[in-house]
């Protein structure tokens, strides 16, 4: 199975963790560049109202060929209780593109608020994702997480075919 891990990180947290997974399973890795400037108290701001809205980011063009991957899992920080705008634009872009989608999404805290992210998600690209797995980035665990969402990605796990 070919993979990919895509994905946006203001603080570092969601590019470490995507990172991790993509070493763990073997995928290749792309980071979501964003052309809108999130750096800092003001950007935190602007980034946070843009996902509460729902308003997408712009964002440069993706290099990876979507269409030669079986699954392409996207990594994305919780912003004011959504997903990013730049993931939000990406998946806008192209999600249509994608074959089977998993949701790799960090957080500052251990609120659940995932499914309603991965349901929005999901609506973006007119499909439901395979797995889901929600990080808190200031857990002693965090990266420990990600490996046991990487090896219920791998060969003989429910979400493979």
């Amino acid at each position: 199975m070919k993979t990919l891990v895509v994905y946006y990180s203001r603080s570092g947290h969601t590019k470490k963790a995507a990172e991790r997974l993509a070493a763990a399973v073997g995928a290749d890795l792309e980071e979501i560049q964003d052309l809108n400037n999130h750096q800092g108290p003001l950007g935190f701001l602007k980034g946070g109202y843009q996902a509460f809205t729902g308003k997408s980011a712009e964002i440069g063009k993706v290099k990876a060929d979507l269409d030669a991957y079986d699954l392409v899992v996207v990594g994305t920080p919780v912003w004011a209780g959504k997903m990013s705008s730049p993931v939000r634009a990406f998946l806008t872009q192209y999600g249509s593109r994608i074959k089977h989608v998993a949701y790799l999404l960090t957080r500052a805290d251990r609120r659940n608020e995932y499914l309603g992210i991965c349901a929005e998600m999901d609506s973006l690209i007119g499909r439901a994702h395979l797995a889901a797995k929600s990080l808190c980035s200031s857990s002693r665990t965090f990266l420990e997480e990600v490996d046991a969402f990487a090896a219920g990605l791998g060969p003989g796990s429910p979400t493979s075919w």
